[in-house]
């Protein structure tokens, strides 16, 4: 079974931190606490990748299903975005090297969405040029259900930082903007 690895960082101050991409960290004081945080955290990512494969596989049957009607340009894309897809699915569960785990795992998740919904917008641009009302619909519908699922996915990734009772006393995130000099 694959599982996403979520690397836990040692500060010098005792402290445990969880790097979420970018300037993101979150930081624990306690080990029991950052245990239970990654426990529930690993479920939300679980839970929110599987849909999104089960998804993708409605999307590659569309794809599938309409492939006899697409012309030769938009099947190349199509296709291309599907492997694309493909490709950085397996990336999600690799092992990467020390604090760069997270912000990758968390980067080919969001492309993995991303690619999902390029494909879906293909698909929908060649059924608005050639009336395929049909597909049309199916791909409207598949496409507001996957653009929500990216919502929800990062409403569930933010609402374990935010609404957790425990946090106030045992964590904090530190955010380190970047600011740009002239």
């Amino acid at each position: 079974m694959k599982n996403i690895i979520i690397e836990l960082n040692f500060s010098p101050k005792k402290n445990y931190l969880i790097h979420l991409g970018g300037q993101e960290w979150l930081n624990f004081k306690s080990k029991h606490f950052v245990e239970e945080f990654i426990r529930k955290y690993k479920s939300v990512l679980t839970d929110n990748i599987r849909y999104l494969s089960s998804f993708q596989s409605e999307i590659y049957q569309l794809y599938r299903n309409y492939y006899f009607v697409f012309d030769d340009s938009t099947e190349r894309q199509i296709l291309a975005s599907l492997h694309n897809f493909d490709d950085r699915f397996g990336f999600i569960f690799q092992e990467y090297s020390k604090g760069n785990q997270n912000a990758f795992s968390f980067n080919n998740i969001s492309y993995c969405f991303a690619q999902a919904i390029d494909t879906l917008s293909l698909m929908k641009d060649f059924s608005k040029v050639y009336k395929e009302y049909s597909l049309k619909n199916q791909v409207f519908a598949k496409l507001k259900i996957l653009i929500q699922l990216e919502k929800i996915f990062e409403i569930d990734k933010h609402s374990l930082i935010v609404n957790e009772s425990y946090k106030n006393d045992n964590q904090t995130i530190n955010i380190n903007k970047i600011s740009k000099t002239a």
